[in-house]
């Protein structure tokens, strides 16, 4: 699937901003870019916090409306470098040990093409380490406007930041109420639902590559989610075409993601269930989701 900060086309954090005499292990990515700040241990309402602030500016072709940090601390740059970041972001608040973890969602408004002063605060306590040595990831992003073709594009970038935010945007890994809100706030797109119709009712392939299975998963998912006429005759095609079982190998490459991996590293596997083994199941599934949701969040 994907591995955490890969320096792939993606949104990604890269943060060297440190207080004095720091040492930094920056992760890089593309997709945005960020310029170095000032960054040092201070307090808030007399409690110690690391704050540091990055400007970022967005290169993709749609406005940024969230932004998610973590961000990993320790004592020596030896602890640091052995540390698992999927593991301790997965664990958050909960993670002790020799390495500090921080996680922060920042509001923004971040057109297309525009830059903004990002400030991230972490605060510390007396269990954890001092922040002499610490990096920061971008583990996921929201978009403030679904595009389907962006949103495909996402999943083949192989930095996970850029696959969450995919995912989330229309809340494929989520509950059912949730994906309930998805619907009641994206369905109205027809350009969205044609995007992903267009993407389920292609040819199945004779032998699916691992992306293409990736996005037609994604696909059958977010048009269950989105709902309407369109979708329900993608879907309905896509369950008749027979051929549909040649993406039954591939898919198993979700199925050990989501057994073995982590939701830092393998987003798109939390949006396959448990108990889907075949895609002509995940197509059922989607297919129900199609009246189940339309009720809205119960």
């Amino acid at each position: 699937m994907t591995v955490l900060c890969s320096p792939a086309l993606a949104l990604a954090l890269a943060l060297a901003v440190v207080p004095a005499g720091a040492d930094v292990s920056p992760s890089t990515c593309t997709g945005v870019a960020l310029a170095s700040h000032r960054g040092e241990v201070g307090t808030i309402d007399g409690a110690p916090v690391l704050r540091y602030s990055v400007r970022v500016l967005n290169h993709l072709r749609v406005a940024v409306a969230a932004l998610d940090f973590g961000v990993l601390f320790a004592a020596t740059a030896a602890d640091l470098a052995a540390a698992n970041p999927a593991r301790l972001y997965a664990a958050g608040a909960a993670a002790r040990g020799a390495v500090g973890v921080g996680r922060q969602r920042v509001l923004v408004t971040l057109p297309a093409g525009a830059e903004a002063d990002v400030v991230v605060t972490v605060r510390l306590d007396a269990e954890r380490p001092a922040p002499v040595a610490f990096y920061a990831d971008l583990l996921g992003y929201e978009l403030a406007v679904a595009d389907g073709a962006l949103l495909l594009e996402l999943l083949g970038t192989a930095t996970p930041c850029d696959e969450a935010a995919a995912v989330d945007a229309l809340a494929l890994r989520a509950d059912r109420a949730d994906r309930a809100k998805a619907r009641a706030r994206w369905h109205a797109d027809p350009s969205l639902v044609a995007m992903l119709a267009a993407e389920v009712t292609l040819p199945v392939p004779r032998r699916p590559r691992d992306l293409e299975t990736f996005r037609r998963v994604y696909a059958v998912r977010a048009l269950g989610v989105l709902g309407g006429k369109a979708a329900a005759k993608a879907l309905g095609a896509l369950a008749a075409d027979p051929d549909l079982d040649h993406f039954d190998e591939p898919l198993q490459v979700l199925r050990v993601a989501r057994a073995h991996g982590s939701p830092i590293e393998t987003p798109l596997a939390l949006a396959l269930p448990e108990a889907v083994e075949r895609m002509s199941e995940l197509v059922a599934l989607a297919r129900a989701d199609l009246t189940d949701l339309s009720s809205g969040p119960r």
